[in-house]
């Protein structure tokens, strides 16, 4: 529909996986859909309960798979030692924008500072499902300001287009 309505924008397949007890199931029988067909997959966990990220990153990459943990700051339970751990693992950090400029509440602002405060941010995403507002120019413009234009260019499109080159190499 895009392509027809001559809409000038690229755009790649992905899921954000809500990962839940059953998650090595979906991943071993090939149900998940990958970004754009790389071993990168966008993984989700609970908000209200204890989860053992870090776990669940190491037994992905056991089946090949590197993982994006979709807005981290929003797990209360996972430490800065958790996203350093991930990293070291080969996995990746997302923050949401909406986050970013304080639009969830003052804590996971604090979150998300603290995040690129220590270097652990691989990506800002939108989180925009349906009626959600957009904040990633002003989350750009803020992190632009306060850790400069290089970091900004890379959470916010560089390390994506990253990905998306490996897949286009892999094709």
């Amino acid at each position: 529909a895009v392509k027809n309505a001559e809409i000038p924008v690229n755009l790649y397949l992905g899921q954000e996986i809500y990962i839940d007890k059953d998650y090595e199931r979906i991943f071993d029988e090939k149900q998940v859909l990958t970004i754009n067909g790389t071993n990168y997959v966008l993984l989700e966990f609970y908000y209200g309960r204890e989860y053992d990220i870090v776990d669940a990153v190491f037994e992905l990459s056991l089946r090949g798979y590197k993982a994006v943990i979709a807005h981290f700051e929003r797990y209360s339970y996972a430490t800065i030692s958790d996203a350093e751990s991930i990293k070291k693992m080969g996995g990746l950090i997302q923050v949401n924008a909406s986050s970013i400029v304080g639009k969830d509440g003052f804590d996971l602002k604090k979150r998300a500072k603290r995040l690129f405060e220590e270097g652990l941010v691989d990506f800002v995403a939108s989180d925009i499902h349906s009626n959600r507002t957009n904040y990633m120019a002003k989350a750009y413009k803020l992190v632009s300001k306060k850790y400069g234009n290089e970091l900004a260019d890379k959470v916010f499109t560089e390390n994506a287009k990253e990905i998306l080159i490996k897949s286009q190499a892999n094709a």
